[in-house]
């Protein structure tokens, strides 16, 4: 499975400095290296957030490059044993990043996975029942999964709830 990538080297070179980059890079690893930490950390930012926004709302999103490119450059950092660089940004990234996945914060400009919104049951009780006499009526409810069904029921038609 590929992983989408959410910065990049030019995002890298930007944050840290391109000789900051080169410091880290000037083994036989090269490019390989940076693209190892920009992998690992879009992986980290898609583990937090994948489940409430698509991966097409997060790619491009500056938010969302902006907290990659911190995490890619403190993984950067730590290649070979170094101590990490970054590491208060990299542990504000993480919070933030924890804040969007317990839905305590949103990611600015990106549209989540569901939508939120309020929705509503018509109940009724069907005395024909001994036990589960609460019943649904599909036809004025407002759940989408009755909405997608086949319309030609009966809108007096119970369900059990």
């Amino acid at each position: 499975m590929t992983t989408t990538l959410l910065t990049s080297q030019t995002e890298m070179e930007y944050y840290m400095g391109e000789e900051g980059v080169d410091l880290r890079i000037d083994d036989t690893a090269g490019a390989t290296g940076i693209l190892r930490a920009i992998r690992r950390a879009s992986n980290k930012v898609l583990e937090y957030v994948q489940g409430r926004y698509s991966v097409a709302e997060l790619n491009g999103n500056d938010w969302v490059t902006d907290i990659t490119t911190i995490i890619a450059c403190h993984y950067l950092s730590r290649r070979r044993g170094n101590p990490g660089l970054f590491e208060d940004e990299y542990n504000e990234a993480i919070a933030s990043l924890e804040r969007v996945r317990t839905e305590n914060a949103h990611i600015p400009g990106a549209g989540t996975l569901s939508d939120h919104l309020p929705g509503f049951s018509n109940l009724t009780v069907d005395d024909r029942f001994h036990l589960g006499k609460l019943r649904v009526q599909r036809g004025i409810s407002s759940n989408d999964a009755y909405l997608d069904e086949n319309t030609s029921r009966d809108p007096l038609e119970f369900d059990e709830v």
